[in-house]
């Protein structure tokens, strides 16, 4: 997936500007709402930064690309196509919601947003329940699937059922109040998590999440069995060149495998100069990676004292949907446990660092 410059938490849709049957109210409500508990809100006319308040509406596109999450606001008299959809063809009744709604689309089309932090938020009195979630896919059945985590309230008014709203932000892993916050609420890793337990990212997900705490790393370590996306820096993970290229260090310990001293040197001599200085590859010397259970391990260390120690131990799979599991350091036996793991991997063993020219 692409990187998206993230500025805003939220995009709020809304139709009917100046519509007594529109949905502006509510929306402006809704950015209330959420301002309050912390959530950086784009709403057209309403919220915005300062560099952004000229934007006309029909260029909102350009917003839209730089939010996290959107989520449209409607009601029954949402502005609907022949076919019920909020499509290109409403004619008379054309509005800002398609237009924006279509941009989000667009970014999913090109994979370059997930339906995941796409929603609908229903505010009229007709639909209850599931009839919400038909009249959702009625709307736009390409970005509302099953992969959507569904907002959809039987009770109560509108406004009763912001925090909904709150609970799929935090779940989008969403900024919130200030950066610990946001860490200790990303994808509900401390809430109701004991130690042990995991969270499982896809890799486009880990990117995501290490793209939220790249401005203040300092080194990386990873523990694998074989060389990664991560290491070439490649499409998946272009985040690693940039890193390398400020200053972050990197130091990768690889199991020896066929063809892996050529294919290492191939992923150093591709950086440049600047990067390298701040690369370290080295291979150890064991048989451990033909085994099917091994972990890759990737350890963080940040500038700042205040962060909550996170590090990952990912499953080691041989297709691109390896299940990625996140740790929070929890207990402290647990963080020189992993250390531990680390140092006996390489114990009595034969470590060979790449130094740019040869293998010492």
């Amino acid at each position: 997936m692409e990187t998206r410059t993230k500025q805003y938490d939220l995009f709020i849709a809304y139709h009917g500007t100046n519509n007594p049957q529109g949905t502006y109210a509510i929306a402006k409500e809704l950015c209330d709402y959420c301002e309050k508990e912390g959530y950086v809100v784009y709403l057209h006319g309403y919220s915005c930064m300062t560099e952004h308040k000229d934007v006309q509406w029909n260029r909102t596109w350009e917003i839209v690309d730089r939010c996290q999450c959107f989520i449209a606001i409607v009601n029954d008299s949402a502005p609907r196509n022949s076919t019920g959809h909020l499509g290109n063809d409403i004619g008379d009744q054309e509005s800002q919601i398609r237009a924006e709604v279509d941009a989000f689309y667009d970014l999913v089309s090109r994979n370059m947003a997930n339906r995941s932090d796409f929603n609908f938020f229903y505010t009229g009195n007709k639909l209850k329940g599931e009839e919400q979630t038909t009249f959702f896919r009625e709307l736009h059945s390409q970005l509302i699937n099953g992969h959507n985590q569904i907002i959809a309230w039987n009770t109560g008014t509108p406004a009763d059922n912001f925090k909904l709203i709150l609970k799929w932000l935090e779940k989008r892993g969403c900024s919130a109040k200030n950066e610990e916050y946001q860490l200790k609420k990303l994808r509900e890793l401390l809430e109701g998590l004991g130690w042990g337990r995991s969270i499982l990212f896809s890799p486009r997900e880990l990117h995501t999440y290490e793209r939220k705490i790249s401005p203040d790393l300092k080194s990386v370590l990873l523990v694998a069995a074989n060389t990664t996306d991560d290491v070439r820096g490649g499409a998946i993970y272009p985040l690693v060149a940039e890193n390398l290229e400020r200053g972050v260090h990197y130091t990768y310990l690889f199991f020896e495998y066929p063809g892996a001293r050529r294919q290492l040197e191939s992923i150093y001599q591709s950086h440049s100069d600047v990067a390298k200085e701040n690369l370290t590859l080295q291979l150890v010397k064991s048989k451990a990676w033909i085994g099917a259970d091994i972990l890759l391990i990737k350890i963080y260390e940040f500038k700042s004292q205040d962060r909550p120690e996170i590090f990952f131990r990912i499953k080691m799979s041989t297709d691109k949907q390896s299940e990625q599991c996140i740790y929070v350091k929890g207990a402290e036996i647990k963080v020189p446990i992993i250390q531990q793991e680390i140092d006996e991997m390489i114990d009595e063993q034969t470590v060979v660092t790449y130094d740019g020219k040869k293998w010492v």
